[in-house]
């Protein structure tokens, strides 16, 4: 499948509060539609979260806490949907092996709340899902404003959501 799921804006900001750390916030906004039925989820979304990061010489450990609230989902015709409130967690501690080259362990969590069918005034069966990945990669460091890098995830707990088996690459360019 292939499309553009939906806009996300809004501001990020963090702080050093020293030279070995990093501390932040962010919060943005999700549209309601992608470019496909399978990449839209038809409500308006705030994404917030915590992320941090720390430096030791031959180590570090950064990652991200928050939470996902949606609007109501109206369905023509038919019910209107308030979403479950999502909560997760994705933590990453590496080895700084080279200046090239840093392998790392990855810890991924979410734990999403049951969406309620406002017009039947009940939670709708099995909408409650969990799911923790535990994954490998590694970040090249090409240059200083230049990094690659690649991972791969796979789900060891879930409940109620299809297990994950997930490969990703990232490309960073810093100016």
């Amino acid at each position: 499948m292939v499309g553009i799921s939906p806009t996300i804006v809004g501001p990020a900001a963090w702080f050093k509060p020293n030279r070995h750390s990093t501390f932040g916030i962010q919060t943005f906004m999700q549209t309601a539609v992608g470019t496909r039925d399978a990449t839209s989820p038809n409500y308006w979304s705030n994404i917030s979260s915590f992320i941090f990061d720390y430096e030791w010489k031959h180590f570090s450990f950064d990652g991200d806490a928050g939470t996902v609230a949606g609007a109501a989902k109206h369905v023509k015709g038919g019910h209107t949907y308030s979403p479950g409130v999502v909560f997760y967690t994705n933590l990453r501690f590496s080895w700084k092996a080279t200046r090239l080259f840093e392998p790392f362990f990855a810890l991924d969590w979410q734990n999403v709340k049951g969406t309620y069918d406002r017009t039947a005034g009940q939670y709708l069966d099995d909408s409650n899902s969990r799911e923790i990945t535990l994954g490998l990669g590694a970040m090249f460091n090409i240059t200083k404003h230049v990094s690659f890098t690649t991972r791969y995830s796979h789900s060891v707990d879930g409940r109620n959501i299809p297990e994950s088996n997930a490969y990703y690459v990232k490309f960073v360019y810093l100016w």
